[in-house]
């Protein structure tokens, strides 16, 4: 698959706040997501401002958030990216949407945050050594929580991309410069990624072709799990995978 979509989904349990409990929500995901990100001048193509350049366009999203006890997908977003933007390419926007998302969510209800899912268009991945720099560097101060095991599983469908960039993707998460985040890395058995996923369909019901790794990372949270998707996606980009992969981080 190569075209330009990108979809988020949030896993975990989910509860609306108590005083928003038993009506109708003012907002839908999709507006709410809209809306913190034009916040941030993070403009969408819903944004008046035109001068600016757009990071995404909004496509779709989940029509209400899902309210369960048990981890399941809580929410998800499809946005695009414009295929022929000129000049240098910048990095894949996934900080700020799945910032905005997060937000979105905890602004809602309490999310128990098991995962994130995201299906991104390697192909149109401009260098996020900087960015993955800098986001890797907020955890240079620790949070003073137990370190964690996350399972990384890339999944491109029937493209045989990140299994056979394996020992490459593997390397990059490897890196010390990742090491304030990832202590360790270890390729595993292969798993399915995490359901019900929204992107499954962008990825045909075709042979799926699976990387799986094992992480140990110094916390857990929101940030914690952004920062893997970026660095999955970058270890991807600089592995050479040139078609779209459905990044799937999940808490063990």
């Amino acid at each position: 698959m190569n075209d330009s979509t990108i979809v988020c989904s949030l896993f975990g349990t989910f509860a609306r706040h108590p005083h928003l409990a038993g009506g109708e929500l003012a907002e839908d995901p999709y507006s709410m997501l809209v809306n913190r990100a034009e916040s941030f001048g993070w403009d969408s193509v819903h944004s008046s401002a035109g001068a600016r350049p757009t990071l995404w366009a909004m496509h779709e999203a989940a029509e209400s958030w899902v309210e369960a006890s048990e981890p399941t997908n809580v929410a998800w977003f499809q946005v695009g990216l414009d295929a022929q933007r000129a000049g240098k390419r910048p990095p894949l926007p996934l900080a700020p949407l799945l910032a905005c998302a997060l937000q979105s969510a905890r602004r809602v209800g309490q999310l128990g945050l098991t995962g994130l899912q995201v299906l991104a268009p390697i192909h149109l991945a401009g260098d996020a050594t900087d960015v993955l720099h800098a986001a890797t560097r907020w955890f240079t101060e620790p949070a003073g929580g137990p370190e964690r095991t996350v399972r990384v599983t890339l999944d491109a469908g029937p493209e045989w991309d990140v299994v056979t960039r394996k020992d490459e993707i593997a390397e990059t998460l490897s890196s010390t410069a990742l090491r304030d985040l990832i202590r360790k890395v270890s390729p595993t058995s292969s798993h399915v990624a995490q359901t019900p996923s929204p992107a499954a369909v962008w990825l045909g019901t075709r042979e799926h072709r699976r990387a799986s790794f094992e992480l140990t990372v110094t916390e857990w949270g929101d940030d914690a799990a952004a920062t893997l998707v970026v660095a999955a996606v970058e270890a991807c980009r600089r592995a050479g995978v040139r078609t779209s992969v459905l990044v799937d981080v999940a808490a063990a």
